[in-house]
């Protein structure tokens, strides 16, 4: 009998190490994945950076900023406020260093400005059912007072900027054009701003950091 248990520890113990073993290899590969697909991520990245005279210790810095926000907005405790020692223990940083970041004014504001609006509007037009024709080509909206109009449109894909700023970019910037007073209809299918480069590469990098939330969701 006594024998029969230590034969079941040793099993017992066997399995927990193969476990693990699995477990660490799995990990392993995985955050090899992570670290060449991050990696090639970066270099167009670091392209940008250094075309605009960005340094590395720069890139540092947004990176710690980052850590910091996605651990108070995605790695808290269920029904427990993020604290400041227990980011720290996630991110790696020193409590000193996350609190100063988490202390920082939030400069992103602009990633929510009408153009970046814009975009996310035409790629509503371009991809809801409600508001494609049977061709699935883009519809002619009436501008308002309808069920499927291109109020709708704006009040489900700008998050909050009115119909009317959201318009009056597009026409200026000749996405989209007036069929008459009460209509209006999708001539571009990308927006594109007559802005400076700053804004250019805004919407570019909105719509980069949007692909891999949606990519980061499904997986």
């Amino acid at each position: 009998m006594i024998l029969i248990r230590k034969n079941a520890n040793i099993f017992s113990f066997l399995l927990t190490v193969t476990k693990n073993e699995i477990i660490f290899a799995f990990m392993d590969k995985i955050k090899k994945t992570i670290n060449k697909a991050v990696l090639k991520l970066l270099h167009p990245i670091a392209h940008i950076l250094l075309r605009y005279e960005l340094s590395h210790s720069e890139l540092s810095e947004m990176t710690r900023r980052a850590y910091v926000d996605a651990a108070f907005k995605y790695f808290s405790i269920p029904n427990r406020k993020q604290t400041i020692s227990r980011a720290s223990v996630i991110t790696g940083l020193s409590r000193t260093e996350v609190a100063r970041i988490a202390a920082l004014e939030d400069d992103l504001a602009d990633i929510h400005s009408t153009p970046n609006r814009a975009t996310r509007v035409i790629g509503g037009w371009l991809s809801d059912s409600e508001f494609l024709d049977e061709k699935n080509e883009p519809k002619v909206l009436p501008l308002r007072d309808h069920k499927i109009s291109f109020e709708t449109l704006v009040s489900r894909y700008s998050g909050g900027i009115t119909s009317r700023a959201i318009l009056d970019e597009m026409i200026r910037t000749g996405a989209v054009e007036k069929v008459d007073k009460e209509h209006v209809k999708l001539i571009h299918h990308g927006f594109v701003p007559h802005g400076d480069d700053a804004e250019k590469i805004n919407i570019f990098l909105t719509h980069a950091s949007d692909l891999l939330d949606t990519g980061i969701h499904n997986l």
